[in-house]
């Protein structure tokens, strides 16, 4: 609930923070292009854990890759990486070198093309290292994930893994546990019962709380109540559970 600014003495009733949000209109639903998805990539039958985003020493991308490697002897999954950055080129030797059959890159692909891409997949990944600040970044892939209905497997600490594992929206290990992250995706892999309930929580979850639509909403009546030298505080919710989280988020990346 905005606990850094707090630290820095700044009042609780003068804080009132929006998280970003999802766009209703791009997932109006789960699954919409899933075939057409899997078809255009080749994916088959197998089990496939997709990443969609930014390449950088943040995201920790080679967390993934390792997992990857580890999971070599699986043929049934496979790692597809979409999104670019410093450390791609990190990426591809890491692979080459490994001659990893299982894990491509894909390179950057539009917003528009997030939906259907993400159908096709059967679980979603996150990863990030560790710093001070971390704990508040909240990427916009995690709202992706979750209005897609996707189980997500995240390598990280911080606010986004305390509201996974109390919804029970996807598993969440250590940063740069590799180990962590091949376990996850391979049970998940063998129980796609589980997969789904894990994904219908978190689009539930993410329909009812990040709704980008009500987020503006709100965000304009705030706007206004200030300018007229109002600030609303009566409807902010304060909650222990993951709920709580609504009203403070910190730094937003993708």
């Amino acid at each position: 609930i905005g606990e850094e600014l707090l630290k820095k003495g700044i009042p609780r009733a003068k804080i009132d923070l929006l998280p970003n949000g999802l766009d209703p209109d791009l997932f109006p639903t789960v699954n919409l292009g899933r075939e057409e998805t899997r078809r255009e990539y080749g994916w088959d039958n197998r089990f496939v854990a997709v990443y969609v985003g930014v390449h950088t020493e943040v995201t920790s991308m080679h967390t993934i890759v390792e997992a990857a490697d580890l999971l070599r002897g699986h043929e049934n999954i496979a790692f597809e990486i979409f999104g670019s950055g410093t450390t791609t080129p990190v990426l591809e030797r890491m692979i080459a070198e490994r001659r990893l059959s299982n894990c491509r890159l894909h390179g950057t692909v539009s917003k528009e093309k997030v939906p259907s891409l993400l159908a096709g997949a059967d679980v979603c990944l996150m990863a990030l290292f560790e710093s001070p600040l971390i704990h508040i970044y909240f990427q916009n892939k995690f709202f992706d994930y979750m209005g897609a209905g996707k189980p997500i497997v995240a390598a990280l600490r911080g606010d986004q893994r305390t509201i996974m594992e109390a919804e029970g929206m996807g598993i969440c290990v250590d940063p740069f546990d590799s180990k962590g992250m091949a376990d996850a995706i391979l049970n998940l892999s063998r129980d796609l019962a589980l997969c789904r309930a894990m994904g219908q929580k978190g689009r539930e979850f993410a329909m009812r709380y990040f709704c980008l639509d009500d987020l503006l909403e709100r965000y304009v009546s705030l706007l206004s109540e200030c300018a007229q030298g109002r600030f609303p505080v009566a409807h902010r919710k304060e909650s222990s559970d993951a709920q709580g989280f609504l009203v403070g988020y910190g730094k937003l990346e993708y």
